[in-house]
């Protein structure tokens, strides 16, 4: 599985001078080799190697797919650090806060459109109907993720939403991005409908546990282990699990605080730091942390059970191994 991804990676950058030739001293050029020199740890791109094995295929097959997969993932990144207004990513600048806003989303529409250029380099390997068929579903994917992510800019500042609303939020911005994985990978690996829907359910079970993982590091977490700013969520007023847990349990001072917190007025609201804290430790009075601990691991307890109906093969133990990771990261 590492000789796959390690060739996914070379994928990404030799297919991206062959796209980027002729337009060199360019800065969607210049943006595109930014972030590829900066890959993290290819989770999806490993969701979608795993999957594929898990029904039997062959992974070799898979590395434009696996690029694929990783360009939509970066595009996505880019996109979601310009909106938030975040200074860095893994301790170092953002796309948009070193080449501007402009140009971060231009070259983050240009690996979106790389990702389907990978995809579809795939033939002959594959057969025509199951690209087609992955498509559309990373394609689904990827629209149920901008829905999604749509919804939690909705929901900015609004700290009574329900439990229900934000686990749709979860299921599409990050439930999506790793079902389209856990599906393309089991669809381009010639899996049956049933090993597919499964795996299907495996991502989207898996995405919402890391989404509300994702939503306590900055509690639990600092900088430089998250590799952007903890006050990120606090100061966009995003309604992050723990927070609307919080405001359910909260009554009096406590409550009227966290409105304070999320009011619309900039003026009204205390300052971020003192906000964090405060915050903080009122989610912690409350249980609001353990409540959303408990239904992180919940989802992890799910993702294990869509594998129950798969074989003990190499695939299936990376799958299992990444529902660990979401569980040690809840522990």
């Amino acid at each position: 599985m590492r000789r796959n991804l390690a060739a996914a990676r070379d994928y990404l950058t030799s297919t991206f001078d062959t796209l980027a030739d002729g337009w060199s001293v360019n800065s969607a050029e210049q943006i595109g080799r930014y972030v590829l020199g900066q890959q993290g740890k290819m989770m999806r791109a490993s969701i979608t190697v795993a999957s594929c094995a898990a029904v039997g295929g062959d992974p070799a097959m898979l590395t434009p797919v696996v690029g694929g997969i990783e360009y939509g993932h970066l595009a996505s990144l880019m996109h979601d650090d310009l909106i938030d207004g975040d200074m860095t990513r893994r301790q170092l600048p953002t796309v948009w806060n070193s080449f501007g806003a402009s140009d971060a989303i231009i070259a983050g529409d240009l690996l979106i459109f790389a990702a389907f250029y990978a995809l579809a380099n795939c033939r002959p390997q594959v057969s025509a109907e199951r690209v087609a068929w992955a498509l559309k579903a990373v394609s689904r994917a990827g629209i149920d993720a901008c829905f999604g992510t749509s919804l939690e800019m909705q929901l900015t500042g609004q700290i009574e939403t329900s439990l229900d609303t934000y686990l749709k939020m979860a299921s599409g911005k990050a439930g999506a991005v790793f079902r389209g994985g856990s599906e393309g990978g089991a669809i381009l690996g010639g899996g049956s409908a049933d090993e597919v829907d499964a795996l299907k359910k495996y991502g989207d079970d898996l995405g919402i546990a890391f989404q509300i993982v994702d939503d306590l590091l900055p509690f639990e977490s600092d900088e430089k282990t998250m590799g952007k700013p903890v006050y990120s969520d606090l100061r966009n007023r995003r309604p992050t699990l723990p927070v609307l847990l919080g405001a359910q349990r909260a009554s009096g001072a406590d409550l009227a605080f966290l409105h304070s917190v999320f009011a619309d007025e900039p003026a009204d609201r205390p300052p971020v730091e003192e906000a964090f804290t405060r915050t903080r430790d009122l989610l912690e009075r409350t249980g609001a942390f353990d409540e959303a601990h408990r239904l992180a691991g919940a989802y992890c307890t799910s993702a294990l059970h869509r594998l129950d109906r798969f074989g003990d093969n190499e695939g299936v133990q990376i799958l299992t191994d990444l529902v660990q990771i979401g569980r040690d990261r809840v522990a």
